[in-house]
């Protein structure tokens, strides 16, 4: 994986391009803002600000650790690039093989909630690099998942097949 990084004073622009199953290069955006941690330093040198963690927590940014804050900001990942893109519910699905999306794309849950995330062969489920880690949703699942998240934060996952068509969508974890 390779991260670029735009820091512009509160507000962090991060890319990821990430390696493909069927050997393409994708480049998606993360966007992370929200007040500013202390500069970080990660696996791909030296971050960006840091995001502010939670009720006095160090906090990590999008490349590196941030300093305490008071609450957990918002992050954007695409899809979910707003917090108005989110819904309440414990429940993603997905479609049959000429439906390339999750319902819904942008899942809003409180830390303890088990959620259950359809995958297929057709639609096979992974974790996706942009959120926070670890990210418990699995690799290359061929059926369906149910976890509990425990951990406040932002969780993306995709259809490793349909990736490039859009099929992609994040869990936000709340205190």
């Amino acid at each position: 994986m390779q991260l670029k990084i735009l820091a512009v004073g509160l507000t962090a622009l991060v890319t990821a391009s990430l390696a493909c199953s069927d050997d393409s290069v994708d480049t998606i955006p993360i966007i992370t803002t929200g007040a500013a941690g202390a500069a970080g330093t990660g696996s791909a040198g030296t971050g960006a600000a840091g995001t502010t963690g939670a009720a006095g927590a160090a906090g990590t940014g999008a490349a590196g650790t941030g300093a305490a804050g008071a609450a957990m900001p918002f992050t954007a990942i695409a899809p979910c690039n707003s917090e108005a893109d989110f819904v309440t519910g414990t429940t993603v699905s997905v479609g049959d093989a000429t439906q390339f999306f999750y319902t819904p794309a942008c899942l809003k849950v409180a830390a303890g909630t088990t959620v259950t995330i359809g995958g297929s062969t057709i639609h096979p489920l992974s974790a996706r690099a942009g959120g926070t880690s670890p990210n418990p949703i699995g690799m290359h699942q061929t059926a369906g998942q149910t976890l509990t998240f425990t951990t406040p934060g932002f969780y993306p996952f995709q259809c490793d097949v349909h990736f490039s068509l859009g099929m992609m969508g994040v869990i936000w974890v709340t205190p």
